[in-house]
């Protein structure tokens, strides 16, 4: 339900931009849209100018919402990719097909958890975040490569989650930290080579278009001047 909700929402603001150079169609794979606020699925993009001296892990972080309730919500931040590879890592249960797969730093909860992200919902145990967005299935993850039915560079692979407490996270929203938005499973799912975290934010933001655009602009001028100076 909200995948297609979340398609409609995107047609929408297309049309409402208009022009061959207001971005990227909806049915193109890669679209993001602004939302009124924190819903499971979405993105969370933070303020640019927020978490530069403390929870630094949040600096310009777009953390994919997993459950948000009454109970409280928790994600993962996309776009933190560690030095580490999978096989770098004690696992309590090895993870020899995926050796190879970038470990991601997910939050600062449960640092010995790991979670993976991937595209293939038929996989036994994994849990639809999204239409096209799936968390979980680690066993039928391993069986599936072992077989050829897909490839491990499909997974995304995170070590611990960001949680907030019932409440905090909309108190958040509404007081600016976090931009809240809707966003296409291939936007979700992109491999973030290390270094790129930051270019993963700007790249966002910059579909959301309009004053997200500016913003992203604007921060980008800043930091040429930084380096520059």
């Amino acid at each position: 339900m909200y995948a297609h909700l979340s398609i409609a929402r995107a047609k929408l603001v297309s049309q409402s931009r208009g022009g061959p150079g207001s971005g990227p169609s909806p049915d193109s794979g890669e679209w993001a849209h602004t939302i009124s606020g924190p819903e499971r699925g979405c993105l969370l993009l933070a303020h640019p100018l927020l978490f530069q001296q403390s929870q630094t892990y949040f600096h310009r972080a777009a953390i994919l919402l997993l459950d948000h309730g009454e109970r409280g919500s928790y994600g993962i931040i996309l776009n933190r990719p560690s030095k580490y590879m999978l096989g770098d890592v004690p696992l309590s249960r090895p993870q020899s097909q995926f050796a190879d797969c970038r470990l991601y730093v997910g939050g600062d909860v449960g640092p010995g958890e790991v979670q993976v992200l991937h595209p293939h919902g038929d996989l036994a145990g994994a849990v639809e975040v999204v239409k096209g967005v799936y968390l979980g299935g680690m066993d039928a993850a391993r069986s599936a490569v072992d077989a050829g039915r897909v490839q491990a560079k499909d997974f995304r692979w995170f070590s611990a989650y960001a949680g907030w407490a019932p409440g905090q996270l909309l108190m958040e929203c509404k007081r600016g930290v976090w931009f809240t938005a809707a966003a296409s499973p291939r936007v979700l799912l992109q491999e973030v080579e290390l270094g790129q975290g930051p270019a993963y934010w700007h790249k966002v933001m910059q579909l959301l278009g309009g004053d997200y655009e500016e913003l992203s602009n604007a921060v980008k001028k800043h930091d040429d001047l930084e380096d520059f100076s």
